[in-house]
């Protein structure tokens, strides 16, 4: 018996996958080349490194708390950020954290207490 779900054909007990394309390895499940929430943190003991590394994630993203950045970032956005962290830090030393959080993760963000949540910037509200 063979039947057809979606991208996947599924054939007796086995479930192949049918004209998908396939990802490299960590890149992020961006289809249309839609933002996803990026997180990311850092912990940097010298002061002007991480002033510095502040000031290029405002770029990025908005401050959510003193070392914790959201931002939202398409593929090519992402892969900037990484360059312009990589040329900051200093790499025997300071720790940053970057977290892709899926589109079901992201709509599941609770925050308790102050802060509102990152929105997407290429959507307004009229």
């Amino acid at each position: 018996m063979s039947r057809s779900r979606g991208s996947f054909k599924i054939t007796g007990g086995t479930i192949s996958t049918v004209g998908l394309r396939r990802r490299e390895p960590g890149a992020a499940p961006n289809r249309r080349g839609r933002a996803v929430l990026i997180l990311v943190s850092y912990d940097i003991p010298d002061d002007r490194r991480r002033t510095r590394l502040a000031h290029a994630l405002k770029d990025f993203g908005e401050r959510v708390q003193y070392s914790v950045f959201e931002c939202r970032l398409k593929e090519e956005q992402l892969n900037r950020l990484r360059t312009r962290v990589a040329a900051l830090i200093e790499a025997a030393e300071d720790s940053v954290r970057i977290y892709r959080l899926c589109a079901e993760c992201a709509a599941r963000l609770e925050i308790q207490g102050l802060g509102p949540s990152t929105e997407d910037p290429n959507v307004y509200v009229l």
